[in-house]
């Protein structure tokens, strides 16, 4: 599954590709683990995307994409009717990495963590929202705009065409796993804000795995 991030984003990476390695866009690292649970080690599987953040956003989300979401179709007894679903929302995936990368320390940059389990997606970043935001109005979409503390990271991926610099971020995940059936996602930070945790989890009715079947068509 190869996802389109936007006619922006994609001009770019295939007609720039050369460029944006001479424009000096920061180096950031994302880490995608795959755990199965009940193994004998929680880390079954990872990768490491490191390098410059338009080429590390778009290899990471690609790869999650292409291994872990399976789509669910149901289709109803003598009709054509069909609904379909993803195990998760790849928007809401997106919609995560892009506000981990945007509002992390590049001082003391720290990768962004993504851990893939069959019950939910977990991106872990650091540090966590500004303490004057409260975490009861992160999980509503309410959280109030505040002065960004990486102002050239949210140019980069507002040029991209990733980013509006206007706290949409969190509304537009709430959204998206609404269009896709999900429950919603949990957000989770310490007293300190050292660190934020967006938790997606899967689709209740999801039949395959991540990354065993594309496709699943059920009668009923």
């Amino acid at each position: 599954m190869t996802i389109k991030l936007s006619i922006a984003f994609d001009s770019l990476f295939r007609q720039r590709a050369a460029e944006i390695e001479r424009t000096g866009y920061p180096e950031v690292q994302i880490n995608v683990v795959w755990s199965a649970p009940g193994a004998e080690s929680e880390r079954v599987m990872e990768n490491e995307f490191k390098g410059l953040l338009p080429f590390v956003l778009h290899d990471a989300i690609n790869h999650i994409g292409r291994i872990y979401l399976t789509q669910t179709v149901i289709k109803t007894g003598g009709t054509p009717r069909v609904r379909r679903f993803w195990n998760f929302s790849i928007d809401a995936i997106k919609e995560a990495l892009i506000n981990a990368i945007f509002h992390q320390s590049y001082e003391e940059p720290t990768p962004v963590e993504v851990q893939v389990t069959r019950r939910e997606i977990s991106i872990l970043s650091f540090p966590g929202p500004d303490p004057s935001i409260r975490m009861e109005d992160v999980q509503a979409g309410r959280a109030v705009s505040l002065p960004h503390r990486n102002h050239r990271i949210g140019e980069i991926l507002k040029e991209l065409d990733l980013a509006e610099g206007r706290s949409t971020g969190i509304p537009k995940m709430l959204e998206a796993v609404r269009k896709n059936g999900s429950p919603v996602p949990i957000f989770e930070s310490d007293e300190r804000r050292t660190w934020f945790l967006v938790r997606l989890p899967v689709h209740e009715q999801t039949c395959p795995g991540p990354g065993e079947s594309e496709t699943v068509e059920i009668s009923t």
